[in-house]
């Protein structure tokens, strides 16, 4: 019986909204708004959460950051080469104060060459020219496709490429032994890195289009001066990062008699990054309740309006019988049908959006089953609370006042 009344309700209100379908197409814009926008705005959050732990994962989770200038945590941010554009320096004797403090294993420093390389007459903007040492492949866990990078014993002006420079600059994907103009000088080229990965919407460099070069020579050709903007380190062991992390502060303060730098773990970073990320995430999810809530106003004005045009229909159902009770679940359906209408559709918005993010952008969007069900359920709450008000005006109807709006 209960089953049966179910489908007789579902019946009409199907009818009812084919016979309104302006007026319904209408309502459900806020739900299918409110619905696409909170599906898709989680998985772009998510999504891009994912690719950068991905990307700190690459560079490894023992890994710290020395930046010249004061950086709050609040504001830094993940990865390596952001520092590029921070103001101050650091020097040479700053790289022998970290690679001398205990339990460090590794340390590369990374200064930005301010000239632009050239072959013949073409000359490359597209990336950093970026001076380092022998050790970078290692602090970042990255491997040479190509040749091999330089060591501290190169003979020549080597230089090392990343895959986009290695096609934008040379037009090849194995320059090896191709050259170009520096300083005034040839360089090189003897290996091409692996493709970086890298996070959407990262201040980072984009280290697939930067080259490399010895720091030793850099500050060969420039009498000394080379500023580095970063330092790359890495401890004995990763159980040994908050040690490192002390000991760098408490060396690099005393040797500059001031707190003229930042010390970073990739911990700090992460953690800095999703409070962001979540931030805004959070933000984008209350315009989508606002939609949400826009759309349940607007069931409920089409709501009323059915039931101030369909008083005869209401009097002479109650007048043969119908309980207040039948009235309120017919009007209620109705408002569930569409609410669950407008949730589907706005689902499927948002699963054509994320399908074109993923295809047309870098961001790889992060669907999840739970952010589905939970936009769902919202939209059905909504139509619910917003259909019953209309729906129990319409059971209070006495039937003769009803009938007498034929």
């Amino acid at each position: 019986m209960i089953s049966g009344q179910l489908r007789a309700n579902l019946r009409v209100a199907l009818r009812t909204i084919r016979l309104s379908k302006g007026r319904s197409l209408l309502t459900l814009i806020g739900i299918v708004i409110g619905v696409a926008a909170f599906i898709v705005v989680v998985a772009i959050g998510e999504g891009i959460k994912g690719q950068v732990s991905g990307q700190i994962s690459q560079l490894g989770k023992d890994l710290i950051t020395v930046r010249a200038g004061q950086v709050g945590t609040s504001s830094a941010t993940f990865g390596i080469g952001q520092g590029i554009t921070s103001s101050g320096s650091l020097s040479a004797s700053d790289i022998n104060t970290v690679a001398s403090t205990q339990d460090v294993k590794l340390a590369a420093p990374l200064s930005l060459v301010a000239s632009t390389p050239s072959n013949g007459n073409q000359k490359y903007t597209a990336g950093p020219v970026l001076a380092t040492s022998g050790n970078l492949p290692q602090l970042v866990n990255q491997t040479i496709s190509y040749g091999t990078f330089f060591d501290e014993n190169s003979s020549v002006n080597a230089a090392v490429v990343g895959a986009g420079a290695a096609k934008t600059f040379f037009g090849s994907e194995v320059p090896i032994g191709d050259t170009f103009q520096l300083l005034g000088q040839t360089f090189v080229v003897t290996g091409v890195f692996n493709q970086f990965d890298e996070a959407p919407f990262s201040p980072n460099a984009n280290l697939n289009n930067a080259i490399f070069i010895r720091y030793d020579t850099f500050r060969q050709l420039t009498s000394q001066h080379a500023p580095i903007f970063e330092i790359l380190v890495k401890p004995d062991k990763s159980s040994d990062v908050d040690k490192v992390y002390a000991s760098l502060n408490r060396r690099l303060a005393a040797a500059h008699g001031q707190h003229d730098f930042t010390v970073l773990t990739q911990q700090q970073s992460l953690n800095t990054t999703n409070n962001i990320l979540s931030l805004i995430t959070t933000m984008i999810i209350g315009v989508a309740a606002v939609a949400l809530l826009v759309g349940g106003v607007g069931i409920m004005d089409v709501m009323l309006v059915s039931v101030a045009e369909r008083m005869s229909e209401i009097g002479l159902r109650k007048a043969v019988g119908a309980s207040n009770r039948q009235i309120l679940d017919q009007f209620v359906m109705e408002a569930v049908v569409l609410s669950a209408i407008g949730a589907a559709i706005g689902t499927l918005l948002a699963l054509l959006v994320t399908y074109f993010i993923f295809l047309f952008s870098s961001l790889t969007p992060l669907v999840s089953w739970q952010s589905i069900v939970i936009a769902d359920a919202v939209a059905l709450a909504v139509g619910v609370i917003f259909g019953t008000i209309p729906a129990i005006k319409a059971a209070r109807k006495n039937p003769i006042e009803a009938l007498r709006n034929e």
